[in-house]
């Protein structure tokens, strides 16, 4: 909401600017409101940049410390109060990942160390990242990881064992 405030007051800003450039007429007091105007705007649009990327950081490190908890974009959204829709285009323009992608994405990092590090079963392991229904893991494990958390660990203690 702060941002959108900012964007109406700076057209508001720039229409006035434009009215009184052509009210005055004079060519070089134009060039100095065009000039004056285009520095305004380029200088809000780094510091806007700078705060994205801030926003960004934020969110990121907040969904790698809670990737054991229940979180949603739409939590997400609410705990850093902006839009669910606008946090997701914003973080996607970022960071290049959709932000669902990237909660799944930490969520599955801390089941594999679970699975390889510990001997909980696979409820368990989905519990404690924060995914009620098992069924529904193990379909978001196999679908990235194109094996079952099951086989995964298998896997992991066939590799351990044989260079061991």
């Amino acid at each position: 909401m702060l941002v959108l405030g900012c964007e109406l007051e700076q057209a508001r800003l720039v229409g006035d600017l434009l009215r009184y450039q052509s009210l005055l007429g004079n060519r070089r007091l134009a060039h100095a409101v065009r000039r004056s105007c285009r520095h305004f705007l380029d200088a809000d649009d780094s510091h806007s940049k700078s705060k994205k990327e801030n926003i960004i950081s934020s969110i990121i490190e907040w969904t790698r410390i809670n990737a054991k908890n229940e979180i949603s974009v739409m939590s997400i959204a609410e705990k850093f109060n902006y839009n669910r829709d606008y946090l997701s285009r914003m973080f996607k323009q970022h960071t290049g990942t959709n932000l669902q992608e990237y909660i799944h994405l930490n969520k599955l990092a801390k089941a594999k160390e679970l699975l390889t590090r510990t001997d909980q079963s696979v409820k368990d392991i989905a519990l404690a990242i924060g995914i009620h229904d098992e069924k529904y893991f193990m379909r978001m494990f196999k679908a990235h990881e194109k094996v079952t958390p099951t086989e995964y660990r298998k896997a992991y203690y066939r590799t351990y064992l044989n260079n061991a």
